[in-house]
């Protein structure tokens, strides 16, 4: 049985009694400069944003060098990459470098640069998603929150588990093939999960569209992409159906106008698989209301994004009131605010090529208004609601299960990863 050892690390913990615990900048360069090739500025190079590591891979585009050539970090083949922000740091934004062009990148001056010298980068790699040390540089970040950051000197001089160059190498060649086959099973689950919700979104398509009587007689539309529908249907403007009310925001700099009791939604608060939204990160007051163009809506009505992005679209489950991202839709008579819930949530491609913009894409008040949606009777509109109801619960508490399977898998990658490296389980 391996003897261990206190490492006086907290998020360590104990160690092999051969192992050493020594600073990284002993085994490591940090930022440092990367040898280029003669580039002309009309040469393409691999560019690689730093929200584009995900957690040991990483996607790159190219670009000319003349775009990067100055403000970018560079980096070679096998350097680690590391975010020097929250949340990315938190959220796994790590990789290797690989597959770059003339074995050269350039990325983002947020992102940290490790090239290793005399500690293999595929350890350093693994020990660098340890939780229990990106919990402690979270918890060392400077900054204004959400856009936090480490300090040049931090990962430097952190202490890290050395073992011999050997015992690296067979720690990375156990991690490998374990995590290869965690991650085998992840993106099993999450490939069903990405089937569930296709046919989640062809069975909303179909019953929003086409009805649930199949032998319903059916007519052209004479719109492309809703096709046919049935004969005793109508396509009806969502104006015609909805009173449209607009949303604003009182200044931010004046007190008086936040932390009240009204609830203010913007599209960041909710997302459509949500499917109702009841209150947002803020609230304001009444005279914060009163301020600006923003109008309290009753519940039960339809709240839409009409920016950033578009599309996303909810039940209200109480009075509320939303920024000028949103757009409410208030039913009138005979208006089912579920089933339109369900027939807006598959049209949010077709949203969006109404929309325009150059910063941001932008659907107007106006073109949303008159957006034409199926229009069945009222009765019909409600069976078709319940009978999604009752479809989806399933489909989702399939997809529920596999997130849970994920969530379990990702626990047990994490827990293997720092019980590998620190020596507390040991590789035969």
């Amino acid at each position: 049985m391996r003897v261990m050892k206190d490492s006086g690390i907290e998020w360590i913990g104990e160690i092999p009694k051969e192992w050493n615990i020594e600073r990284l900048k002993l085994h490591a360069h940090f930022n440092p400069e990367t040898t280029l090739p003669e580039f002309s500025d009309e040469d393409h190079v691999s560019f690689i944003p730093m929200d584009h590591l995900k957690s040991g891979y990483h996607t790159q585009s190219s670009t000319v060098f003349d775009k990067v050539k100055k403000g970018y970090v560079s980096f070679a083949e096998d350097d680690i990459l590391m975010a020097k922000v929250t949340p990315c740091l938190e959220n796994g934004n790590l990789a290797i470098a690989t597959d770059l062009i003339d074995g050269v990148g350039f990325g983002s001056t947020e992102i940290n640069v490790i090239r290793c010298k005399t500690i293999n980068n595929k350890y350093l790699f693994y020990l660098l998603q340890c939780q229990s040390y990106i919990k402690k540089a979270t918890y060392n970040m400077f900054g204004v929150a959400g856009l936090k950051r480490l300090t040049p000197e931090f990962i430097p001089n952190s202490f890290f588990p050395i073992p011999s160059y050997e015992e690296q190498l067979a720690i990375v060649e156990y991690l490998d093939n374990k995590c290869s086959e965690i991650n085998t099973l992840i993106a099993s689950k999450e490939k069903t999960n990405a089937l569930l919700k296709e046919r989640r979104q062809s069975m909303i398509y179909e019953a929003v569209t086409k009805g649930i009587d199949p032998a319903a007689p059916m007519k052209d539309s004479g719109v492309e992409w809703i096709g046919k529908i049935p004969d005793s249907w109508e396509l009806r403007k969502i104006k015609h159906n909805f009173d449209v009310v607009a949303g604003a925001t009182p200044k931010s700099g004046e007190m008086s106008f936040w932390d009240g009791d009204i609830p203010w939604i913007t599209p960041a608060d909710y997302t459509t698989e949500d499917v109702f939204v009841s209150a947002g990160r803020k609230n304001i007051t009444r005279e914060g209301m009163n301020s600006c163009a923003t109008t309290m809506i009753p519940e039960g009505s339809i709240v839409f994004s009409k920016r950033a992005p578009v599309g996303l679209v909810a039940i209200s489950s109480n009075r509320l009131c939303t920024n000028q991202g949103c757009l409410s839709c208030v039913p009138k008579e005979n208006v089912d605010a579920k089933y339109f819930y369900y027939t807006m949530s598959v049209f949010n491609k077709q949203f969006d090529l109404f929309a325009s913009g150059t910063t941001f894409k932008e659907l107007s008040a106006d073109s949303f208004a008159n957006f034409k949606l199926p229009f069945p009777n009222y009765g019909v509109q409600r069976e078709i609601a319940a009978y999604l109801d009752n479809k989806c619960s399933e489909l989702d508490f399939a997809a529920l299960q596999n997130n849970t399977t994920i969530q379990k898998l990702k626990e047990y990658r994490q827990s293997l990863i720092y019980e590998v490296v620190t020596g507390k389980i040991e590789i035969q």
